[in-house]
């Protein structure tokens, strides 16, 4: 018998045998699981091209100062105890748009890469945000929240006196390790 066939026999039944329960997705996602499965949902209901387009379509939605309000959501569930089930939360986006991107290039379909990249961003601002809810600063956590929301509905937009952008920085949806990465392989151009 082939070696690699009963590893793989042996891991489906480990899957089929595999309960998810409350308690485990609490181990994984931190006590406000429930938040981040339903965020999660929200912006995967319409369909990843759907999303994008709706991205590409919307009005600014993302608060300007959202990079670091989403360091900070991240340093509270640091100091919290939760940066493991903070980071798996987070991976959840990166998995997802990863696999739906590839998939979409895959089928031949065409989706703005500048209108993804901001629609992965949205989203790791959202399940931070729901990560958050009962620790988080509100004055952080309700600004996150709201990008999602106002490109999944677009009449929950309200005057935000110009405080809102579609800008954002491309590098922010990777990992700190990756990016000190990408920056030992591309020095900067002004010098160490």
């Amino acid at each position: 018998m082939n070696p690699n066939r009963e590893y793989y026999i042996d891991h489906a039944r480990k899957i089929a045998e595999f309960e998810v329960t409350e308690e485990k997705m609490g181990q994984w996602l931190g006590p406000n699981w429930a938040s981040v499965v339903e965020v999660t949902e929200s912006f995967a209901r319409p369909g990843y091209e759907h999303y994008i387009d709706q991205i590409g379509e919307a009005t600014p939605m993302r608060a300007a100062n959202g990079k670091a309000m989403r360091a900070q959501l991240r340093d509270q569930a640091v100091a919290a105890g939760l940066e493991t089930h903070w980071e798996t939360a987070q991976s959840i986006v990166g998995t997802y748009f990863w696999s739906c991107m590839m998939s979409s290039r895959d089928m031949g379909s065409e989706v703005d890469l500048n209108d993804s990249v901001l629609g992965e961003i949205l989203a790791a601002d959202a399940v931070g945000a729901a990560f958050a809810r009962s620790f988080g600063s509100r004055d952080l956590v309700e600004p996150l929240a709201a990008g999602v929301q106002i490109v999944l509905d677009p009449t929950a937009a309200q005057e935000d006196g110009g405080q809102l952008t579609k800008n954002y920085d491309p590098n922010e949806i990777l990992s700190p390790e990756d990016v000190e990465l990408m920056e030992a392989e591309e020095p900067s151009l002004d010098g160490p």
